[in-house]
């Protein structure tokens, strides 16, 4: 804006010569036809310039906030999942959507704003040094006072701003945290207590606010004065100085005109310092959690990508979330190839943290796990986990239909009509036929949280997904255990039968679970306390027969 206009001043104050020169003698308006002819043609320039900076601001905010979109994904999808544990998951959103759309209205800000801005004062400054010195520092004189007013105030509102930005993440991670759990919140009758949790965090980023909206407030007021101010001398002193024949009446009302031209330029810096302020501590938010995380990032292209298969070796693993603390000890076993190997044990004896580090979710101490004679490490981590499919208690699908979920475990590039056929034959065979009676049948929408399906549907539909899959290797979580016998007993014929020769690795509690396996361990505290068959565990009395008849445990 102020750059379309920026030598508008200059056409006025040879306009105003002219006519003061004709003064007393009529005015002829041939003479303004050169001046007028020049500013139209000065306008369509300006407009043509403007049109071309709107382009290359557009193609430059599309492409870089694509870019972000982008590489947040990436980013989101490769972390390690020691981070996914440690992050809250509401103030992960909140940095992520704000960081992105700061990114967005900075690129918007510095090319709309500042660039604009800047360029403009500059310009306006090299024209009033060539048309009068004097006239010029007249005008600039209260510029230093209003830069070095700024400058100290936006920098103490940054430190303002960060901590108000820090009560407001703290309250959205609180309400995202009971949404997460609303069920723990109704079932408890916790809806007041949480309320006034929030109030009680809004109250304080709202006490926190209003030091810096005092401070926004005198620096606007403050900005006035200064132009006021400019204002002033230019026309007082522009006076004495026309009385000396240092300048002209018409310069005087150019210059008057370009303090607009200075001041409100640097204002409208100033003023949207406020915004700017917050977009670059969400800015900074974001690069800090980008940098979190890209620290220990997965690279699941990395490695060999040769399928999992012969058996699977465990030698002399140690593991601990911390140093201190050791989960796994010196465990030594085997998974050979096509068998079926059971985990048992007390909770917390480790059972779950080897499949975690089967799956490399976690690293040992050091690499102690091979594929025959290769370190499990030297696969990409694309391929290993492509090699291994998971079923857990709390089954996991996606906020999607049903088709979307299941096409998940089909390659990318078999034709829709086989789809279509293999997801219908998975569903049948997992019994899963509910699927069909759905008001949209494949297409209907499972929900957030997969409310809309019950436990067993659930289940059903998680070893459709597994039948679609057909890994190399299962891995069987408690998968069961919140189903009751018969259920549990129609997954396990659907798996012996159609997956009998596939390596199984399979952690329960519930021993009939396990009384096919080939092999079974029983841990405790991160050791093995015995291995073989159920049969041999059984008439040993030891620990699986204390697992198997609980009255035998002494409490």
């Amino acid at each position: 804006m102020w750059v379309a206009r920026i030598y508008e001043p200059i056409f006025v104050k040879r306009l105003l010569d002219i006519m003061m020169q004709r003064e007393g003698t009529g005015i002829n308006l041939q003479q303004f036809s050169p001046i007028l002819v020049q500013w139209a043609v000065y306008i369509w320039v300006l407009i043509f310039l403007r049109f071309l900076v709107l382009v290359i601001y557009k193609q430059t905010l599309i492409y870089v906030y694509n870019d972000e979109f982008i590489k947040t994904s990436e980013m989101m999808h490769r972390m390690h999942y020691s981070d996914y544990l440690q992050l809250s998951k509401s103030k992960v959103g909140k940095i992520l959507f704000n960081g992105i759309e700061s990114v967005r209205d900075l690129i918007s800000a510095f090319f709309k704003d500042y660039l604009v801005q800047v360029v403009s004062v500059i310009t306006v400054v090299i024209v009033l040094f060539t048309t009068n010195w004097r006239m010029a520092v007249l005008t600039l004189v209260m510029l230093p006072a209003m830069i070095f007013f700024s400058l100290i105030m936006d920098k103490k509102t940054f430190k303002l701003q960060e901590a108000i930005d820090k009560a407001w993440d703290e309250w959205f991670e609180v309400l995202g945290d009971s949404i997460t759990n609303m069920w723990t919140v109704k079932t408890f009758s916790l809806e007041e207590k949480r309320v006034e949790y929030l109030e009680k965090i809004r109250g304080e980023a709202l006490l926190s606010q209003k030091p810096v909206q005092w401070r926004w407030v005198v620096h606007d007021s403050y900005m006035q004065v200064v132009v006021m101010v400019a204002r002033l001398l230019v026309v007082w002193w522009g006076m004495r100085l026309y009385s000396l024949w240092y300048t002209s009446p018409s310069e005087i009302v150019m210059f008057f005109i370009y303090i607009n031209f200075v001041y409100y330029p640097l204002l409208t810096i100033f003023w949207e310092m406020d915004k700017t302020v917050k977009q670059v501590v969400s800015f900074e938010k974001l690069t800090k959690l980008t940098n979190q995380i890209n620290h220990q990032a997965e690279q699941l292209h990395q490695g060999k990508e040769s399928e999992l298969s012969w058996d699977i070796v465990f030698s002399k693993l140690r593991f601990g979330y911390t140093p201190e603390n050791k989960v796994i000890k010196d465990i030594s076993f085997i998974i050979p190839e096509w068998s079926t190997v059971a985990l048992v044990g007390e909770t917390w004896s480790g059972k779950s943290t080897l499949a975690n580090l089967l799956l490399r979710f976690w690293e040992p101490d050091a690499w102690n796990i091979f594929r025959w004679d290769n370190d499990i490490a030297s696969l990409s981590i694309h391929t290993l986990r492509s090699s291994i499919w998971v079923i857990q208690q709390d089954t996991t699908l996606f906020n999607a239909t049903i088709r979307e979920n299941l096409s998940l475990c089909l390659p990318d590039n078999l034709a829709d009509s086989d789809k279509e056929e293999k997801i219908k034959e998975a569903l049948k065979l997992s019994q899963a036929k509910f699927a069909f009676d759905l008001p949209q049948g494949l297409d209907t929408t499972i929900g957030e949280r997969w409310l809309k399906l019950s436990w067993w549907e659930k289940q059903r539909l998680a070893l459709a997904r597994l039948l679609l899959k057909n890994p190399q290797m299962i891995l069987l979580d408690e998968a069961t255990s919140a189903l009751d016998n018969q259920t549990e007993f129609h997954i396990k014929k659907v798996i012996d039968t159609v997956f009998k020769q596939k390596t199984m690795l399979v952690i329960a509690h519930r021993l009939s679970t396990i009384q096919s396996a080939d092999h079974i361990i029983v841990m405790s505290k991160g050791k093995i306390l015995e291995q073989g068959s159920y049969q041999d565990l059984i008439e040993k009395k030891w620990a699986l027969r204390n697992l198997a008849h609980p009255s035998e445990v002494i409490v």
